[in-house]
C-alpha cells in the first residue's frame, strides 16, 4: 500500500498539459495536418509534462466528459473555452497548436500557457521529403519533436524528468485512436562514418536515399551539430537551398550558441536571392558574435552580393586577421578584383592554396558566388562605359572624362587578373571563357575610347560602341551558359 501511494505521488508530481489543435478554415478543401497526437507522444516521452489531448479519443479527456467533470465544451472551442476546460480539470499547462499545408510546406504555430499566461511560442515552416514526395506524417513528427526539445530547453528546463507510470490496457472498444508512428532506425555511427555513407549514396546517384540517412541521423540525435551540418550541406549540394536554409534555422534555434548554423542558413537564402531572410540570419549572428570570424566573413559576403566592395574589404580583412581561411582569402580576392586591385586579387588567390580549409563552402560554390557577383559588377561597369562614351562624344578633353576612363580601365584589368587566376570548375569552363572575353572586349572598348580622346576621329568612337555591344552580348551569353551549367551539374558530395 505504501509503495502504491508513493507511485501515485510521483505520477501526480508531473504537471499536466491540455493540448488543443485549432483548425484553419478555407473555402475549399481541408489544409489541416494532424499534430496534437504527435505532440502528446513527444511530451509524454520526455516525461516533464503529462499530456491530455482535447479529444474524445483521449481516455483522460473522455472520462472527464463522461463523469461530468467537463461541461459545455464545444467541438471546436476557442482559446478561452480551452482555458476554461483546463481550469475545470485543474490542469496547469495548456498547449495550443495549429498546423496546415501551405503549398508544399506545412506551417505550424504553437503556444504554451501556464495558469493562463503565455510562457512560450514558436512558428515552424517545414517540409520533410521522403522518396521525393512530401510526407505530412514525417513533417508533423519533426515539428512535434522540435517543439518538445525547445520547450524542455526553455520553460521546462527546471523540470525534472519523471518516468511515466505503466497504465493498464484500455477495455475493448475504449482504446484511444492514436497515430501509427513509423519507427525510423537511424544509424548509430560517428560523423566520419555517417558522412561516408551519405557520400556513397550521392556517388551512386541516389541523393534522396542520402537525404533519408541524414534526416534519420538528425532524428536520432537532434542536438548533434555534425549531423545537423551534414544534413544542411547535403540539401545545399542537391539544389534544395530553401530547405537547407530552413533546416539550418531550426538547428540554430535549438543551438543558439552555434553561429555557424546562422551562417549556413544565410548562405542558403543568398543562393536563391532571398536577401531579406539572409539579413535576418545575419542579424542573429551579429547579436551573438559581432566580431567573430564567421560573422565578419558573412558580413563581407553580404556586402559583395550588394556590390559594396569597400564595406566588404573591411569585414574580410578583419576575418582574415581573426581566423585566416580559404573562404576569406577567396572573397577578399574577389573584393579586390572589383575595386581595381589586380595584383592584390592574385596574391589573395595564391593564399587560398595555403590557408586552412573550412567546411563552409567548396570550390564550386566559391566560383558560383564569384560568377554571380562579377556578372552584376560587369553589367554595372558596361553601363558606366556607355555613359562615358556619350560624355566623351560631347566633351572629349574634360578631365573628369579622362579620370573616369582610367578608373574603368583599372577595374577591367583587375577583373581580368582575377578571372585568369581563379580555379574554374570543369563544368563552368564554357561560361568562364565567355566572361573573360566580355572583360577583354570592355578593355578594347576603353582603348578605342582613349584613342578618340587622345586623337579624335569618328572611327575610334564608332569602334568603341561596337565593341561595347559585343561585350554586352558576351555578358548575356555567359549568364545563360552559367545557368545551364548549374542545372546540368552533378550533385556534389556534402561537407
Amino acid at each position: 500500500m505504501v509503495a502504491a501511494s508513493l507511485g501515485a505521488a510521483i505520477a501526480l508530481a508531473v504537471p499536466q498539459v491540455l493540448i488543443h489543435q485549432t483548425k484553419v478554415v478555407v473555402k475549399t478543401g481541408d489544409p489541416n495536418v494532424p499534430l496534437a497526437d504527435y505532440l502528446a507522444s513527444e511530451l509524454s516521452a520526455s516525461a516533464r509534462l503529462s499530456p491530455i489531448v482535447l479529444s474524445m479519443t483521449d481516455p483522460v479527456f473522455r472520462t472527464a466528459v463522461l463523469e461530468g467533470k467537463l461541461k459545455d465544451v464545444p467541438d471546436e472551442p476557442n482559446l478561452d473555452q480551452v482555458m476554461a476546460a483546463a481550469r475545470q480539470l485543474q490542469v496547469e499547462y495548456v498547449m495550443s497548436c495549429q498546423a496546415a499545408r501551405e503549398g508544399s510546406k506545412v506551417r505550424a504555430i504553437g503556444q504554451l500557457f501556464r495558469n493562463g499566461r503565455s510562457v512560450w511560442k514558436d512558428q515552424q515552416l517545414a517540409n520533410v521529403a521522403k522518396g521525393g514526395q512530401n510526407d505530412e506524417e514525417n513533417t508533423a513528427r519533426s515539428i512535434a519533436r522540435t517543439w518538445n526539445i525547445k520547450i524542455n530547453a526553455g520553460p521546462l528546463k527546471d523540470k525534472v524528468e519523471q518516468p511515466a507510470a505503466a497504465t493498464p490496457e484500455a477495455a475493448p472498444g475504449q482504446a484511444p485512436r492514436t497515430p501509427d508512428l513509423p519507427v525510423i532506425k537511424a544509424p548509430t555511427v560517428d560523423a566520419a562514418t555517417l558522412k561516408a555513407q551519405i557520400e556513397a549514396q550521392v556517388t551512386a546517384g541516389q541523393p534522396e536515399e542520402a537525404l533519408l540517412i541524414a534526416r534519420d541521423a538528425v532524428d536520432e540525435s537532434p542536438l548533434d551539430l555534425d549531423r545537423r551540418m551534414l544534413l544542411v550541406r547535403l540539401l545545399q549540394s542537391t539544389g534544395k537551398d530553401e530547405l537547407a536554409a530552413g533546416e539550418a534555422r531550426r538547428a540554430a534555434e535549438l543551438m543558439p550558441d552555434k553561429v555557424g548554423l546562422r551562417v549556413l542558413a544565410a548562405r542558403a537564402w543568398m543562393s536563391i536571392g532571398n536577401l531579406d531572410e539572409a539579413q535576418a540570419e545575419l542579424n542573429e549572428a551579429i547579436a551573438r558574435d559581432p566580431n567573430g570570424a564567421e560573422t565578419r566573413l558573412l558580413l563581407g559576403e553580404m556586402s559583395l552580393i550588394r556590390l559594396q566592395p569597400e564595406k566588404a574589404l573591411e569585414h574580410l580583412s578583419a576575418a582574415i586577421k581573426e581566423e585566416p581561411s580559404r573562404d576569406a582569402y577567396f572573397l577578399r580576392a574577389l573584393c579586390r578584383g572589383l575595386l581595381g586591385g589586380g595584383e592584390g586579387a592574385k596574391a589573395d588567390l595564391a593564399q587560398t592554396e595555403k590557408a586552412p580549409a573550412t567546411a563552409s563552402r567548396d570550390s564550386v560554390q566559391q566560383y558560383a558566388l564569384a560568377a554571380t557577383v562579377l556578372d552584376q559588377a560587369t553589367t554595372q561597369a558596361a553601363n558606366s562605359v556607355r555613359s562615358l562614351i556619350q560624355r566623351a562624344a560631347v566633351r572629349p578633353k574634360d578631365k573628369e572624362v579622362r579620370d573616369q576612363l582610367e578608373l574603368l580601365q583599372q577595374g577591367v584589368q583587375a577583373k581580368v587578373a582575377f578571372l585568369t587566376a581563379v580555379q574554374v570548375p570543369a563544368n563552368h569552363k564554357g561560361s568562364h571563357n565567355r566572361s573573360v572575353l566580355a572583360q577583354k572586349l570592355l578593355a578594347q572598348t576603353l582603348l578605342d575610347l582613349q584613342g578618340y580622346i587622345d586623337a579624335g576621329g569618328e572611327d575610334a568612337i564608332t569602334d568603341a560602341r561596337i565593341n561595347l555591344g559585343e561585350a554586352l552580348k558576351q555578358v548575356s551569353a555567359a549568364r545563360e551558359a552559367f545557368a545551364a551549367e548549374r542545372v546540368g551539374s552533378v550533385p556534389k558530395k556534402p561537407g
